[in-house]
């Protein structure tokens, strides 16, 4: 854009300078040929801009409002309390297997990235769970 724009200024320039510059009473000066092939400013191409979407985290659609996220270090969120003969239903978001396993011994199914064990709390209490592959994730389920 910035040739078609140099050479539009050199050809307003030329055509200045030859009107200015002709002799009085004399044939008017010829215009070089190398002028005739600048493009008029109507065809210069116009530059559009085009917007590059910014990517955001994406929220995981859930079942319900008792799904807890495991990521690959940490459960969200790692305390829920629920009425007593609610469902919690546990999602794998993180890269690895991962297994839930409770305080009593109990242990969910191996769950693969993006699948997910549900478990009911018919009892009032509160139940510890951790990841039986990364002990350090550790979470709790209040049953009121």
């Amino acid at each position: 854009m910035e040739t078609y724009a140099a050479l539009a200024a050199v050809f307003l320039s030329v055509l200045l300078i030859c009107g200015c510059a002709q002799p009085s009473g004399g044939a008017p000066t010829p215009v070089p040929t190398t002028i005739k092939t600048v493009r008029t400013l109507s065809a210069i191409p116009t530059i559009t801009s085009t917007l590059i979407p910014v990517p955001t985290k994406v929220q995981t659609a859930t079942v319900s409002d008792n799904t807890i996220s495991i990521l690959d270090d940490s459960f969200d969120p790692n305390v829920m309390t629920v009425k007593a003969g609610a469902t919690v239903r546990w999602v794998n978001l993180g890269t690895a297997t991962q297994r839930i396993k409770f305080a009593d011994g109990s242990v969910s199914q191996l769950m693969s990235t993006s699948q997910s064990w549900s478990k009911i709390f018919n009892d009032p209490g509160i139940y510890q769970y951790s990841s039986a592959v990364n002990t350090r994730m550790q979470g709790t389920v209040r049953v009121v």
